[in-house]
């Protein structure tokens, strides 16, 4: 239920409060936003697009586009609504969040629409009417006035005549002193001035039972033409003729396609189809205009432009603009599309990004780049040996693009195998949900529901040999999820079965003496729906489930669960370790921090960061230790206090330095990239405390006493016996 204004505030000003041990942080944001879903022009005769990834300012005189996202101070990534109003530009997302973008002083700002028990709503359409702005959403309709102290909600509308309470607003028509509304339950309209619009009995309401001849009660959007309101459906455009407070049927406009924008410039009402068709009605007839680029995806947005016609927006191909007898094109550089399944980094610094349909996309800092292999939905992607890259897919097996070469493994050349739904031919029908590169280079397959007993593969590249594993002790669908190599022992995680250990010792090509260790919730995991296994330097396994995350040493024989803050999880996505042992967890409702040798998390969420949205699908570390990471809105990026890492003890030094030290200070930190004992000393050679280089100094001896201010010395051994002796300066407050 939506809160009245004038009983607690549904409005707030939205403050991002980044976690206190990681205020250090630079995000950035990657998006495809060529996937319009509105328009508003502006006064200077400028265009305003509003898209899945963002929004963009375009100008067709001059041929400019600029994007704005979440890190330019927008609201949120996927924005449905947009309008001008005065000044300023108004625009809504499916987050709740209105962003409201003053081109003169260049400033945004920002406000939440939330239902009581706090979801977002989520914002549908926009129209401005003087210095109120109405706002449809999925559960009603606000009146938010933009002036009183500085925006805020003067009423919220739930109900409309006979239309059931809470039903979602679509779209609105403001008609001289009347506000219409489209919804999936039919329409409605009332006298803007009337007092009393928050009693629905103030509401005029039609559906099929008030409106003979309806052909469906799902109102997508109202618009005037020909001095009568049509009403757009999912198949066709009715015209809605009226006679004081009743309607009905009239002319109907088929167009053969399902109808998903409309609009009407000047004499003629265009219509765009979700099969890339453009349809202009005129005078009682329905024209196909052509389109000299094909779309081959929808026309989701239509707005009128100077020369009578109109500027398209599409799904996933941009903007067109007519100019004479061509169409220009506006598109944003980024990834193909929003719908992103993994991201890795490659040893030469490119960013991979396999897509839920058909499509890769690669970045090298500079240049996106994205083509399509055919065939199916990719589900992971691992950097090989030597500059290639590995995909699993969905039912195609396994995909090496080394170069411009791309190959496909499936059983023909592999160990590779699919399920036993209708053999043989369902053989080759192969799902591989994860892939693994060893420290001995051996890549690591997961097929899920391997027929028969055989989920896992893998293949030596150094001598093309592929081998896989079969077990009688796997479930016959083999469920796999997930697994990861130690380098002696493969692990692998099954959805309601389970982690399996496979230890192979020093060869996994020989079998003689493999040995099959099972973990359930016997053993303490979680669940035993397990969607993520990897583990870090000193040998301990990490385990992902939908009920959490555990670990295990390496001399453990149980799990001991890890607890995430209240609020993130349970479900977790992705685990990984940077290079200095901090840990990043990946979850359905945010991402989540922990320094190495620390217990408490930090978490990252859309209501406190610049993160794309709460859903992270996948997570990854490039070359230059920035954190790419993975949600179902678009690609965040962040620049975090890391250090330039290095593992020869030379080049090791102490940071921050001086180190001040309060009681709140960050512990000291040292640039090693392993885990290494440091001795600190004092000048006098009195040794202080040893520490790890991972988890850094915390300015106390060894009774846990703050040291006083003054000199002291840090010595380090790396992995190969090499010392070094570096000075730190403390100041004491």
């Amino acid at each position: 239920m939506i809160l009245i204004m004038k009983r607690l505030p549904l409005l707030i000003l939205i403050m991002a409060v980044l976690p206190a041990s990681l205020q250090a942080l630079e995000w950035q944001t990657y998006t495809n936003s060529n996937n319009i879903t509105s328009f508003a022009r502006t006064g200077d005769g400028s265009f305003w697009a509003s898209s899945s990834g963002g929004v963009m300012h375009f100008d067709p005189g001059t041929g400019t586009l600029f994007k704005y996202v979440n890190t330019n101070g927008l609201g949120g990534i996927d924005i449905r609504a947009s309008a001008y109003c005065s000044t300023c530009v108004w625009f809504g997302s499916v987050n709740g969040r209105l962003s409201r973008f003053n081109p003169g002083n260049n400033e945004w700002q920002q406000f939440l629409f939330f239902d009581r028990d706090g979801t977002p709503l989520e914002i549908s359409q926009l129209q401005a009417d003087g210095e109120f702005l109405w706002v449809s959403h999925n559960i009603g309709l606000s009146l938010f006035d933009t002036e009183r102290h500085g925006g805020e909600i003067k009423e919220t509308y739930r109900r409309f005549g006979d239309i059931p309470p809470g039903t979602g607003v679509n779209s609105m028509l403001l008609l001289n002193d009347t506000i219409w509304l489209a919804t999936s339950m039919g329409i409605a309209y009332a006298p803007k001035s009337d007092p009393n619009l928050l009693d629905y009995t103030h509401w005029y309401s039609f559906n099929r039972d008030t409106l003979p001849g309806l052909p469906s009660e799902d109102f997508r959007d109202l618009l005037v033409y020909d001095n009568n309101i049509w009403g757009v459906l999912p198949d066709m455009i009715v015209e809605l003729d009226r006679a004081g407070s009743m309607i009905s049927i009239g002319r109907t406009i088929e167009p053969g396609s399902p109808v998903h924008s409309s609009i009407v410039s000047r004499d003629t009402l265009y219509i765009g189809s979700s099969a890339g068709s453009l349809y202009s009605w005129h005078n009682g007839i329905l024209d196909q205009i052509e389109l000299s680029f094909g779309p081959d995806s929808a026309i989701t947005a239509l707005i009128a432009d100077d020369l009578e016609g109109v500027i398209l927006g599409t799904k996933g191909q941009g903007i067109y603009v007519h100019s004479g007898r061509e169409w220009n094109s506006y598109r944003s550089p980024g990834p193909a599309n929003n719908n992103m399944a993994d991201i890795e980094s490659s040893p030469d610094g490119k960013i991979w990004i396999v897509h839920e349909t058909d499509l890769v996309s690669s970045f090298n800092g500079e240049t996106w780049e994205s083509f399509s292999i055919g065939g199916g939905g990719m589900l992971t992607v691992e950097p090989g040996t030597s500059g290639n890259i590995w995909i699993g897919t969905f039912g195609r097996g396994t995909y090496e693009i080394d170069g411009s070469t791309v190959t496909r493994y499936d059983t023909t050349n592999t160990s590779l195998i699919g399920n036993r739904d209708n053999l043989p031919a369902s053989l080759n029908f192969i799902v591989i949900p994860d892939i693994h590169l060893d420290a001995n280079n051996i890549l690591w397959f997961a097929c899920y529901r391997g027929h028969f007993k055989r989920p896992i593969s893998f293949y030596d590249q150094s001598d093309g040999i592929w081998e896989y594993y079969q077990y009688d002790g796997f479930n016959l669908e083999a469920k796999i999820s997930s697994i990861y190599s130690d380098g002696s022992a493969v692990w692998a995680g099954f959805e309601d079965d389970g982690l399996y250990r496979i230890f192979y010792g020093d060869d996994p090509f020989n079998k003689s003496n493999i040995e099959f260790t099972h973990y359930t919730r016997d053993s303490l995991l979680p669940s035993e729906n397990v969607s993520v296994v990897t583990g870090e330097r000193k040998g301990r396994i990490y385990v992902g489930t939908d009920m959490g995350m555990a670990f295990k040493d390496p001399e453990d024989r149980f799990f001991s669960r890890i607890l995430l803050p209240e609020g993130i999880g349970p479900q977790i996505t992705k685990i990984l370790f940077d290079q200095r042992g901090n840990m990043w967890v990946g979850t359905e409702s945010g991402l989540a921090f922990r320094k190495a040798g620390q217990t408490d998390f930090d978490v990252f969420t859309t209501a406190n960061s610049d993160i794309t949205s709460d859903r992270i699908n996948s997570i990854t570390i490039d070359s230059q230790l920035r954190l790419w990471v993975l949600t179902d809105a678009g690609i965040s990026v962040i620049t975090y206090d890391i250090g330039a890492v290095t593992d020869v003890a030379d080049e090791v030094y102490a940071y921050p330095n001086p180190y001040i030290l309060t009681d709140d200070s960050e512990n000291l930190q040292f640039n090693f990239s392993g885990e290494v004992p440091i001795d600190i000393f004092s000048l006098d050679g009195s040794k202080i405390k040893t520490i790890f280089s991972n988890i850094g100094w915390d300015g106390t001896n060894e009774n846990g006493e703050k040291v006083a201010s003054g000199m002291y010395l840090f010595l380090i051994r790396d992995t190969e016996g090499n010392s070094h002796t570096g000075k730190i300066a403390v100041i004491r407050k």
